[in-house]
């Protein structure tokens, strides 16, 4: 174990450096909004007014705000409507909102068939069928998963339980222990992250600490397997209820100069984004967890075929709908309904608009 050196949290213009995965620059304030839709709309606006002549880009912002516009639309069908109807309308809001996403990072739309990429066979009840690469047509679920870091290959043409969606949700990850829909140990283990910088404050690193009670009740061994992997070494830590580990990894920068902050920051966020973790946004910022036994998708695209599958169910399948609404996923489901969009929409426009996205806390 390697002996316990402090150097101290990282400032930039007085204000303290912290990791976010949203491609961000260091020491961003948060973007207070009660309605990330109206937020992104407004993003939008401004970086077409930035582009003078119809290009392809002022185009596909165009077309990004759109799909926005219909994805708050159906989201306020949704929140006027009850179980299993509310689950389809939920599920045309998210996937507006990563049409947008797709749109603002490239991919242009409308001029190929799109396929949902996603599918509930007739003799599926607790699963879906991830589709295969498609040799027409764009896939939405492909583009998704690949745009927020996942290799396609590796899932194409596979099934996913309802479980497996529902275990990546970290929204609602202890409920789902609490009520016995879980089996096994926890994998979402609460981390803090600090991005740090030693003495003489030309070099950046990052730390994870977490509490040592957790140690009990999860399954911590997976977190040296999963994670250390030449990247992180534990570190000594003055407080004995908590476990410390420092990246090895130390990224030289001129903290007189922004674009070497840019770089140096975007370095350090891309090997934190590498260790897979998630995060929760909470009255008090964005909580990170570290997830210790990763599942074929990631929570993004948990999210979205979590959604299909309930917008499927409601649509096709009034017997299945009976069964999973009045069987034991009935309160989990209740409640990743009620928790769970809200974070996606939060999250997915902090990508977008790489702006730390944030619910003003009277709202929460």
């Amino acid at each position: 174990m390697t002996n316990f050196k402090s150097g101290e949290i990282a400032l930039r213009e007085y204000s303290k450096v912290w990791y976010y995965p949203f491609g961000n620059s260091p020491a961003s304030p948060y973007a207070l909004t009660s309605n990330p839709f109206a937020f992104l709309i407004a993003w939008l606006d401004t970086e077409m007014l930035k582009i003078k002549k119809e290009t392809n880009h002022r185009s596909r912002l165009k077309k990004a705000k759109y799909f926005c516009e219909l994805a708050e639309a159906f989201n306020s069908s949704a929140s006027n409507s009850k179980m299993p109807a509310k689950a389809t309308p939920l599920y045309y809001a998210h996937l507006n909102l990563v049409k947008c996403f797709l749109l603002v990072n490239g991919l242009d739309l409308e001029k190929e068939m799109e396929h949902h990429g996603l599918s509930l066979p007739h003799d599926y009840k607790d699963k879906l069928k991830i589709g295969s690469k498609p040799t027409e047509g764009i896939s939405i679920f492909k583009e998704f998963f690949e745009r927020t870091g996942g290799d396609f290959l590796k899932i194409s043409g596979c099934d996913v339980t309802l479980k497996e969606l529902l275990m990546e949700l970290p929204e609602i990850h202890e409920l789902g222990f609490a009520l016995n829909v879980f089996d096994g140990k926890r994998k979402m283990l609460p981390l803090q992250i600090e991005i740090r910088t030693n003495e003489k404050r030309n070099k950046l690193f990052y730390e994870l600490i977490y509490e040592k009670k957790n140690e009990k009740f999860m399954g911590v061994d997976r977190l040296d397997k999963n994670l250390l992997n030449g990247k992180i070494k534990q570190i000594e830590e003055p407080d004995t209820n908590k476990i410390r580990y420092r990246s090895i990894k130390q990224v030289s920068y001129n903290k007189k100069k922004d674009i070497s902050w840019e770089h140096s920051y975007k370095s350090i966020c891309d090997e934190i984004n590498s260790l897979g973790l998630t995060s929760i946004l909470t009255r008090d910022g964005y909580r990170f967890y570290v997830n210790l036994n990763p599942a074929k998708l990631n929570r993004h695209c948990s999210a979205l075929a979590f959604m299909f599958y309930l917008g499927s169910v409601a649509r096709y399948r009034p017997s299945l709908n009976e069964s999973i609404l009045s069987g034991e996923y009935q309160a989990i489901i209740n409640e990743a309904i009620e928790t769970c969009p809200n974070q996606f929409y939060f999250h997915l426009v902090s990508l977008v608009t790489k702006r730390v996205c944030a619910m003003p806390m009277a709202k929460i």
